[in-house]
């Protein structure tokens, strides 16, 4: 059976903070609010991020940095092709400019985007120039290129390489400092230990994400580590504290949208439990339900997954017609 594991390793990035001169007013009320959501709510970032993005005087020393914003933005909503298109604006800019921490949270943006389309070789390379143009700039950012660089090795079956990515991180940090990249380095060490089949180390990682996240009211990324905190519950066959975090996830009115990225992925997770119950019924209707966000958000890799899933449903039922049509229809997004 294929498991779907919501790995969220690199899905979203620490706010761009840079010097700022004298804007419209409109502008920095945007700027403010787009960098005061980036880790709360991903959809009102990237509303918030546009714009700003709009509002911004083309000729102020803050339109770079509004720019990768807004690539970053669209990349946490996986609009890829409104990213790569705020990265291409950046690209001339950036060689004006000439300054290194924009280089470095270029190449960590285009990094990203690369590897979720399926350019790893390109994404890695582009993270390693990341972590060069960051190494003497704000640890923040730096950290997150090292995230980004060990999401990228994780994708190529560099595991280990993955990890030790993941390991640069910590020590530059003082112990108990609350920090967004810390805690997402966290959250990614645990999803690594999962793939190593050590799920009680992966929980206790994915549980120090949670508690810093908490504590800095990062509810968006909180979701998200609820998501994997249920996977490695599913790991060590308690079920029903999968189930728990599952629904932490999507019955959230308050932090979350009903059709949000996050809740296809949980939705999904959701079916996966109830298909391994042999509850086929039910593992349809939340594969369905998956199915429908994905499409509401062009997240053609997640009903990759759905159909997948969708096809083990249909044969554990010895229903070999939709198991097939469900699978065929996987193999058409896969090819494209």
């Amino acid at each position: 059976m294929v498991k779907f594991l919501s790995l969220s390793l690199l899905l979203f990035f620490s706010t761009l903070i840079f010097s700022r001169s004298k804007v419209d007013s409109n502008y920095v009320y945007w700027d403010k609010l787009a960098k005061e959501q980036i880790y709360k709510n991903d959809s009102l970032y990237h509303v918030y991020a546009t714009k700003a993005f709009l509002l911004c005087p083309k000729k102020s020393d803050q339109y770079l940095d509004v720019i990768l914003q807004s690539a970053n933005s669209a990349f946490t909503v996986l609009k890829l092709d409104t990213a790569l298109y705020y990265l291409d604006i950046a690209l001339p800019l950036l060689s004006e400019r000439n300054k290194p921490i924009q280089f470095g949270n270029y190449y960590t943006i285009s990094s990203a985007v690369n590897q979720y389309l399926g350019n790893l070789a390109k994404a890695e390379s582009e993270a390693l120039l990341a972590i060069k143009s960051l190494i003497n700039g704000p640890k923040e950012e730096l950290a997150e290129a090292y995230n980004v660089l060990s999401a990228v090795l994780y994708k190529r079956g560099k595991n280990k390489e993955s990890l030790e990515a993941l390991l640069k991180v910590p020590p530059m940090y003082a112990a108990g400092e609350l920090s967004n990249e810390l805690s997402r380095t966290f959250n990614n060490m645990g999803n690594i230990y999962y793939s190593f089949g050590d799920y009680q180390k992966a929980l206790n990682f994915q549980l120090k994400c949670a508690e810093i996240d908490r504590k800095l009211g990062n509810f968006s990324n909180l979701l998200k580590v609820y998501n994997n905190i249920g996977i490695s519950y599913d790991g060590l066959g308690k079920s029903d504290s999968s189930f728990y975090y599952y629904n932490e996830v999507i019955n959230d009115t308050v932090h979350n949208y009903a059709n949000s990225l996050i809740n296809s992925k949980t939705h999904l997770n959701i079916g996966i439990l109830h298909l391994n119950n042999d509850e086929y019924t039910k593992a349809i209707e939340s594969f369905n339900r998956s199915k429908e966000i994905c499409a509401l958000n062009g997240d053609k890799v997640g009903i990759i997954f759905v159909l997948i899933n969708l096809g083990e449903v249909y044969t554990e039922q010895s229903d070999y017609n939709n198991a097939e049509a469900s699978l065929k229809q996987g193999l058409v997004y896969a090819k494209e």
